[in-house]
């Protein structure tokens, strides 16, 4: 397992092919469209359409949008290959604005291996969860281990301070909702620590 990499092209112009495509797989009740397509054999390419009429912004780091990949193990349960690793630095961040309909494409890694599998993106904006299209892959199966840097990762020890390691992995596997609780707990762990100073100030 390794983080994902992905690299985000906004200013893409899709084909008449790719729309067409896009509308034939509409989903009215969905604000995000994605469909993935396997490029070469060591790139996916996933194209992201804003499916409302309004525009949309889309935060991404240091250019990058918050995708995931995963995979069916041995007894087809969907599980994530990758884990996203956040950056801590406040200028890796910012929105970008697409315009209703607009197309846009990222490029992501396309792994080999003796598994054959699906695989899909997990992609993740305001809270939301969206996935792609399942594609027909190899992968190698020690892929579904969490490895030790995934433990030392600074987002992981953040939020094992304050929670504990189901929120950890919930956060790094961009699970809806997470990055809001970890917040939460990290608000409630600052006025806890507070609490404890101010005490033990006061009994000295």
């Amino acid at each position: 397992m390794d983080y994902n990499k992905n690299n985000s092209d906004f200013e893409f112009v899709a084909g008449e092919d790719l729309k067409a495509e896009f509308n034939r797989n509409e989903n009215p009740k969905s604000k995000i469209q994605l469909i993935a397509k396997i490029t070469n054999d060591s790139i996916i390419t996933i194209y992201l359409k804003n499916n409302s009429k309004d525009s949309i912004e889309i935060w991404k780091q240091d250019g990058q949008l918050f995708l995931i990949q995963e995979a069916k193990n041995e007894n087809g349960i969907w599980k994530p290959i990758e884990y996203w690793s956040y950056s801590w630095c406040g200028n890796s961040y910012s929105a970008k604005k697409i315009e209703g309909q607009k197309i846009i494409k990222t490029e992501s890694p396309k792994y080999n291996g003796s598994f054959e599998t699906e695989i899909r993106f997990k992609f993740l904006i305001d809270d939301d969860v969206f996935y792609t299209n399942p594609l027909n892959c190899n992968i190698d199966l020690t892929q579904f281990i969490i490895p030790e840097d995934f433990t030392k990762h600074g987002t992981y020890k953040k939020v094992i301070k304050v929670a504990d390691k189901e929120l950890a992995e919930k956060v790094l596997f961009l699970e809806p909702n997470a990055s809001r609780e970890f917040v939460k707990k990290h608000k409630e762990w600052v006025k806890m620590v507070t609490k404890k100073r101010l005490e033990n100030k006061n009994n000295k």
